[in-house]
Protein backbone atom coordinates (compact mmCIF):
# COMPACT_ATOMS: atom_id res chain seq x y z
CA UNK A 1 0.00 0.00 0.00
CA UNK A 2 1.56 3.32 -1.03
CA UNK A 3 -0.44 5.67 1.22
CA UNK A 4 1.05 6.16 4.68
CA UNK A 5 0.37 5.24 7.42
CA UNK A 6 -0.45 1.63 6.63
CA UNK A 7 0.08 -2.00 7.52
CA UNK A 8 2.44 -3.65 5.06
CA UNK A 9 2.12 -7.27 6.20
CA UNK A 10 0.75 -9.58 8.86
CA UNK A 11 2.62 -12.87 9.21
CA UNK A 12 1.34 -15.71 11.37
CA UNK A 13 3.82 -18.29 12.68
CA UNK A 14 2.00 -20.78 14.88
CA UNK A 15 0.04 -18.48 17.19
CA UNK A 16 2.50 -15.54 16.94
CA UNK A 17 1.41 -12.64 14.72
CA UNK A 18 3.99 -10.15 13.42
CA UNK A 19 2.70 -6.86 12.01
CA UNK A 20 4.88 -4.59 9.84
CA UNK A 21 3.81 -1.10 8.81
CA UNK A 22 4.95 2.24 7.43
CA UNK A 23 4.48 5.86 8.43
CA UNK A 24 6.17 9.14 7.63
CA UNK A 25 9.76 9.46 8.84
CA UNK A 26 8.79 12.26 11.24
CA UNK A 27 10.51 12.83 14.62
CA UNK A 28 7.26 14.37 15.96
CA UNK A 29 5.38 11.09 15.41
CA UNK A 30 5.14 9.75 18.96
CA UNK A 31 2.80 6.78 18.79
CA UNK A 32 1.00 4.28 16.60
CA UNK A 33 -1.96 2.29 17.91
CA UNK A 34 -3.71 -0.34 15.80
CA UNK A 35 -6.37 -3.01 16.03
CA UNK A 36 -6.59 -6.20 13.95
CA UNK A 37 -9.94 -7.98 13.72
CA UNK A 38 -10.86 -11.29 12.10
CA UNK A 39 -14.20 -13.11 12.10
CA UNK A 40 -14.46 -16.83 11.50
CA UNK A 41 -16.27 -20.04 12.29
CA UNK A 42 -14.58 -20.18 15.69
CA UNK A 43 -15.78 -16.67 16.58
CA UNK A 44 -14.14 -13.27 16.43
CA UNK A 45 -10.46 -12.54 17.03
CA UNK A 46 -9.60 -8.98 18.02
CA UNK A 47 -6.28 -7.63 19.21
CA UNK A 48 -4.85 -4.16 19.75
CA UNK A 49 -1.21 -3.12 20.00
CA UNK A 50 1.13 -0.15 20.23
CA UNK A 51 3.87 -0.36 17.63
CA UNK A 52 7.61 0.11 18.07
CA UNK A 53 9.07 2.59 15.55
CA UNK A 54 12.36 2.79 13.71
CA UNK A 55 12.41 5.60 11.13
CA UNK A 56 9.44 5.26 8.81
CA UNK A 57 8.93 1.56 9.58
CA UNK A 58 7.19 0.08 12.59
CA UNK A 59 6.36 -3.36 13.91
CA UNK A 60 4.59 -5.26 16.62
CA UNK A 61 4.63 -8.93 17.58
CA UNK A 62 1.80 -10.60 19.48
CA UNK A 63 2.14 -14.03 21.03
CA UNK A 64 -0.58 -16.63 21.64
CA UNK A 65 -3.10 -15.03 19.28
CA UNK A 66 -6.35 -16.66 18.10
CA UNK A 67 -5.78 -15.51 14.48
CA UNK A 68 -5.66 -17.76 11.43
CA UNK A 69 -4.32 -17.13 7.94
CA UNK A 70 -6.75 -15.27 5.70
CA UNK A 71 -8.69 -12.03 5.41
CA UNK A 72 -8.85 -9.56 8.30
CA UNK A 73 -9.54 -5.88 8.95
CA UNK A 74 -7.22 -3.34 10.56
CA UNK A 75 -7.68 0.16 11.97
CA UNK A 76 -4.90 2.41 13.17
CA UNK A 77 -4.22 5.82 14.68
CA UNK A 78 -0.91 7.65 14.72
CA UNK A 79 -0.23 10.68 16.91
CA UNK A 80 2.08 13.64 16.24
CA UNK A 81 2.97 16.27 18.87
CA UNK A 82 4.27 19.31 16.95
CA UNK A 83 1.75 20.30 15.80
CA UNK A 84 -0.57 18.06 17.76
CA UNK A 85 -2.58 15.94 15.31
CA UNK A 86 -3.79 12.41 14.78
CA UNK A 87 -4.25 10.41 11.60
CA UNK A 88 -6.47 7.35 11.43
CA UNK A 89 -6.90 4.70 8.76
CA UNK A 90 -8.81 1.51 8.03
CA UNK A 91 -7.72 -1.20 5.63
CA UNK A 92 -8.49 -4.75 4.59
CA UNK A 93 -5.49 -7.03 5.15
CA UNK A 94 -4.46 -10.63 4.54
CA UNK A 95 -2.73 -12.62 7.27
CA UNK A 96 -0.16 -14.90 5.62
Amino acid sequence: MSVRPNIQSLVLSGSELTILGESEDDPDLVGIFAVVSQDGAAGAARLSFIAARAGSGWQATMKNTPFRKGAAEAMGVQVHVDPFQSTSWVQSVIIT
